[in-house]
């Protein structure tokens, strides 16, 4: 012991900070995230799962039926039978659900009578979504459909 100090050994650790284990460290030439990042943004993901939720099928009973539909059918329904009962809400955004597609139909056929062609045949999967899209749109406007 010189000046007060103590002499420390050499280190000669294997382990210890900035050192882990030698069978838990990366091996030369594998990458430390083999899988890597999932393909697509999170808000795609995001949109494929809505939707495969959307055509999911479930069992619903209609009076005495029970019929297996895809869940955004299911739905519509519900919004159609509330608003036939009188829900207010249910009823504007049903009115405005089909004022839109309206709207986006004669879009289409004016588009389609300029280029002198028949609008394409319409898929239930595309009007299912644009049916999703415009109650969303509808219930951040304030017609908040229950």
């Amino acid at each position: 012991m010189k000046d007060g100090r103590r002499l420390e050994p050499a280190r000669t650790y294997e382990v210890g900070y900035g050192r882990p284990p030698v069978h838990t460290r990366f091996r030369k030439g594998q990458s430390g995230n083999p899988r890597g990042r999932p393909r697509g943004s999170p808000g795609e993901r995001a949109k494929r799962i809505v939707l495969e939720e959307a055509y999911r099928a479930v069992t619903v009973k209609e009076g005495d039926n029970v019929v297996r539909m895809p869940a955004i059918r299911a739905v519509m329904r519900s919004h159609l039978r509330d608003a036939l009962k009188g829900n207010g809400p249910n009823q504007r955004a049903v009115i405005g659900l089909i004022q839109a597609l309206e709207d986006e139909e004669a879009t289409i056929r004016k588009a389609a009578a300029t280029t002198n062609s028949e609008p394409a045949e319409r898929d239930p999967r595309d009007i299912a979504r644009r049916i999703a899209f415009v109650l969303a749109r509808a219930q951040r406007a304030g017609n908040k459909p229950s």
